[in-house]
């Protein structure tokens, strides 16, 4: 097995990302990611958690479509059984391999709309198609009822966010840290409660900002926009949601109130039901109130990222 750490920039750690999902190759190694992810989602104190996984990887070596959801669910329906916990899955598209193969995965992922399956998104190279070209594969999505997402503003500026924004109308932005360098992109993002996916750890680790204490976080908070804290690739980049949130709290100067309306932040954007957000809020209020008053301690979690 490659060592998932050992890669240099962005583009090395998407050959790394690449070499590791090849070794997943039938339902089973799907459903023992996922149960690995979800137990340690569960030991860390996550309520929630939204994982993307990109079906095309594994499709272009010959894994079938049902094979990945087969174990992806059933890895899911036993995390479930667990009290207070929830999880859904993101079906994310690979922007390079260009946008009429994936408007033909999101038609086939329509048996598993809605039962486990609540959105899609696009990643990959960023720079290499722009985010238009995909605008049928996501109305196609939304026909199905599913939410969407897509990285942008992560290795391209903040046009990348716009486009993504005008063209596919997205509820959320992976990453969009480079909106930070457009006031009037901030100030529609604010206005449209459009939630940014940020990753800090992520975005240093692929050398796309020098340090943690450069990254714009705190500013796109305090402009208004609905940031939120995630952990993109944990395993890549030897972080997971607790240190993510310490990382906020201690080196980006967040005060632990502000972390807790980040969690908030995370319930109402989640790709679930209102009344299902509503307890994940309720959740997150009831703890944290404990927490915080207590040991000083960082609340419950809701988290994004990849298996």
């Amino acid at each position: 097995m490659p060592d998932p750490r050992r890669f240099e920039g962005f583009g090395g750690f998407l050959k790394a990302f690449g070499a590791i999902c090849d070794l997943l190759v039938d339902a089973d190694d799907f459903e023992t990611a996922a149960s690995d992810l979800f137990e340690e989602a569960r030991r860390l104190g996550v309520i929630h958690v939204e994982v993307l996984f990109s079906p095309q990887i594994h499709m272009r070596r010959g894994v079938s479509l049902a094979s990945i959801m087969g174990g992806l669910l059933r890895a899911r329906h036993s995390a479930m059984r667990a009290p207070g916990f929830s999880a859904v899955f993101i079906a994310d598209g690979v922007r390079q391999w260009g946008s009429e193969w994936f408007e033909q995965v999101v038609a086939a992922l329509a048996p598993w709309a809605g039962r486990g399956l609540a959105g899609i998104g696009v990643g990959g190279d960023e720079r290499s198609i722009p985010a238009r070209a995909f605008t049928r594969a996501f109305r196609r999505a939304r026909a199905m009822g599913l939410h969407t997402t897509i990285h942008a503003g992560e290795a391209d500026g903040p046009a990348s966010v716009f486009d993504a924004i005008t063209h596919l109308h997205v509820e959320r932005i992976g990453h969009g840290f480079r909106a930070a360098e457009d006031p009037d992109l901030v100030e529609l993002l604010r206005r449209r409660g459009i939630a940014l996916e940020l990753c800090p750890t992520s975005n240093v680790a692929t050398g796309l900002i020098p340090s943690i204490e450069e990254h714009p976080a705190r500013a796109l908070y305090d402009a208004g926009a609905l940031t939120t804290i995630n952990t993109d690739d944990g395993a890549f980049f030897d972080t997971n949601i607790e240190k993510e949130l310490r990382l906020a709290h201690e080196r980006l100067k967040f005060t632990r109130e502000e972390v807790r309306q980040m969690l908030f932040h995370s319930a109402g954007a989640a790709f679930i039901a209102g009344t299902e957000r509503r307890r994940l809020a309720r959740e997150i209020r009831r703890v944290s109130d404990g927490a915080m008053t207590t040991k000083g301690g960082l609340p419950r979690k809701v988290s994004s990222r990849r298996p």
